[in-house]
């Protein structure tokens, strides 16, 4: 079976050394639990701390894996996938029903730039989408009878 981790950055304030100041630093948040899958392996969680926000660290922390990764837009993650064997797992949750979050905004230019021409939610960009992606075409149909 193909191990799967879920990755997400997220921002923390630090003192900066010298000046009294915060600054802005990463905790990297690195997750394991296919429970609901049916898996038998445990569930888990790592924690990775840097100073800032670069692709180096994702980089570092995820050196050795070799599977499937979960994460949002965030183009520090693509080093992996181009240069590992890490597999890209979409995230597009919230894409289109509902709020879009800043962890998905940067997904979301990325898809209305190869696929859709205004907004994500208009109805001609979600035919057009749907159509190079027919599992996301089900995505806008069930939204739709939820409504």
């Amino acid at each position: 079976m193909q191990t799967k981790l879920h990755g997400d950055d997220v921002p923390v304030p630090v003192l900066a050394p010298g000046n009294g100041k915060t600054k802005t630093a990463r905790l990297w948040t690195y997750v394991r639990d296919d429970r609901p899958a049916g898996s038998g392996d445990a569930p888990a969680v790592w924690f990775a701390y840097s100073p800032d926000r670069k692709s180096e660290h994702p980089a570092k922390h995820l050196r050795d894996f070799r599977g499937s990764l979960q994460a949002d837009g965030y183009a520090g993650f693509n080093r992996l996938y181009e240069h590992s064997a890490v597999t890209e797992v979409a995230m597009v949750g919230r894409m289109f029903g509902g709020s879009s979050t800043s962890c998905t905004k940067p997904t979301n230019r990325r898809l209305q730039k190869k696929h859709c021409i205004g907004s994500p939610r208009s109805t001609e960009s979600k035919k057009r989408f749907a159509a190079d992606r027919p599992m996301i075409g089900g995505v806008f149909a069930t939204n739709a009878q939820s409504r």
